[in-house]
């Protein structure tokens, strides 16, 4: 199976939506500011569920939201992230 990504916005860029855990035992809001000093961080969302954050990201090419994405994964008290590539906007 294929699919496509059709870019939305700006033109040459790539979104995804990051859901991110961080470790129990840590504040959020000091992740939160990690988070959102990285550039290509849209928005950032606390939000209710199995994941703390739900992060917007944009980068001009897969290979620097792959980066970006590492970045996230790497932080000191990230517990775990699941990513979605945004295919399209409506």
């Amino acid at each position: 199976a294929k699919f496509t990504i059709e870019l939305g916005g700006e033109a040459g860029n790539f979104s995804a939506i990051c859901l991110v855990e961080v470790e129990s035992r840590k504040p959020t809001s000091s992740v939160a500011n990690k988070i959102k000093s990285l550039n290509g961080v849209k928005t950032l969302y606390e939000i209710t569920g199995s994941s703390d954050f739900s992060v917007i990201l944009e980068a001009e090419s897969s290979d620097k939201l792959n980066e970006l994405i590492d970045k996230i994964r790497n932080m000191e008290n990230i517990k775990a992230t699941n990513t979605n590539i945004i295919l399209k906007k409506w």
